[in-house]
């Protein structure tokens, strides 16, 4: 008789424990089984839908390898306008980890060059440009590895003479983002500017009535250069008192009204005096018998 109340009293208390256990574990919210998954994309955590529950994975930060960039324009230090100037990026791995993607963006002044190429590595890739930077993506740079590219301008033919151009590029390295140092290059007259030359005028309009007002530009002067003037007739030249001086990027704009003009074909030529360039604009004063 004592054995089977024994017996009873630890069946109460197992049972007893049980009964806790339960009601212990029936407070807890319930965490749904997660599946397979491929992991977190980039520093992003990825939300698992399961059980009615969002469960959010860890965030995992990928290691940024350390990487060093300097720029080295082609020409070094002078540059003729109207030419091309080559930038060449050197993106040096110095770390024991590869660098699998690398942002490099390059900054410039579209007021002096117009962006036009870029020359690559394979698998490297342009991502955009605007008026103030391009930028590129270099891949896979393997610890000790230095990777090359050439970013490329064209130097407008107006662009000032002695003015610097301004580069200098941001690239992703451990503190986020670098930059490297100021590169300047100077602008010098082009070799082919100062030794003469006919060139074409603008006119508009390039035909009107006797007493019109035609307007004649051209960019292809020396800077501050004095311009003077005469007109081609049919028949004669003929001196015209209007002088006019060059601006700062080689324009001109003379302003030529046809007066009492015959009807008939001209040419208004302007002169430069020091670079020996000769721009001529071709205009027409219409009237019986002329288109």
């Amino acid at each position: 008789m004592k054995q089977a109340d024994c017996r009873k009293g630890r069946i109460g208390r197992v049972a007893l424990l049980v009964a806790l256990l339960a009601a212990l574990l029936g407070t807890l919210p319930a965490v749904a089984q997660e599946g397979p998954t491929a992991g977190p994309v980039g520093d992003e955590a990825l939300p698992q839908q399961g059980g009615g529950q969002i469960v959010f994975l860890p965030v995992v930060s990928r290691p940024r390898a350390n990487v060093q960039l300097t720029l080295r324009p082609v020409p070094l230090q002078q540059v003729q306008r109207a030419t091309i100037l080559s930038v060449e990026f050197r993106l040096a791995n110095v770390d024991r980890i590869v660098a699998p993607s690398t942002l490099v963006s390059l900054f410039y002044s579209s007021r002096l060059t117009i962006f036009t190429e870029t020359a690559l590595a394979p698998g490297d890739a342009q991502v955009s440009f605007d008026d103030t930077r391009v930028t590129v993506r270099v891949n896979n740079v393997a610890p000790g590895e230095t990777r090359t590219g050439r970013i490329n301008f064209f130097v407008r033919r107006d662009a000032p003479i002695g003015d610097r151009i301004p580069l200098y590029a941001t690239f992703e390295c451990p503190a986020r983002n670098c930059r490297t140092g100021l590169v300047q290059v100077e602008i010098i007259r082009n070799e082919e500017e100062g030794v003469g030359g006919v060139f074409n005028l603008s006119v508009s309009p390039d035909r009107g009535p006797p007493g019109t007002a035609h307007v004649f530009t051209g960019d292809f002067f020396s800077p501050g250069e004095e311009i003077v003037t005469w007109l081609n007739t049919e028949t004669d030249v003929v001196p015209l008192d209007i002088t006019t001086t060059a601006d700062g990027a080689g324009r001109i704009r003379i302003v030529f009204g046809t007066g009492e003009l015959a009807p008939g074909f001209y040419s208004l030529v302007a002169h430069g005096e020091r670079s020996d360039i000769t721009g001529v604009g071709a205009f027409i004063v219409t009237g019986p018998g002329v288109p």
